[in-house]
């Protein structure tokens, strides 16, 4: 492998634990930047069941004119989760 290191991997997981995931297949309907934060991206998408926002830390990957052209009535798999995480509830200075 020429020298180069190998990242560790993650333990596997139970599929119980898998089976507890929140997998869902939605449609990006906009993004924006968020103002206070260097990067996180505000998406909205609809999951078939309704609009949901989704904080994202793609900010140093993505600008959002190029997501919205290039993901803009897409569907792309998301992982949800209930409780947002501690940066996305403060005030986004991540």
């Amino acid at each position: 492998m020429g020298g180069e290191t190998l990242k560790k991997r993650k333990p596997e997981i139970k599929l119980e634990d898998f089976q507890k995931l929140d997998f869902r297949v939605c449609q990006v309907i906009a993004c924006e930047e968020v103002v206070k934060s260097q990067n996180f991206l505000k998406l909205t998408v609809n999951d078939g069941q309704g609009q949901r926002t989704i904080m994202s830390t793609i900010r140093s990957y993505y600008k959002p004119e190029d997501l919205i052209g290039k993901l803009r009535g897409k569907s792309l798999i998301f992982v949800c989760v209930d409780k947002p995480d501690q940066a996305a509830r403060q005030g986004l200075s991540a």
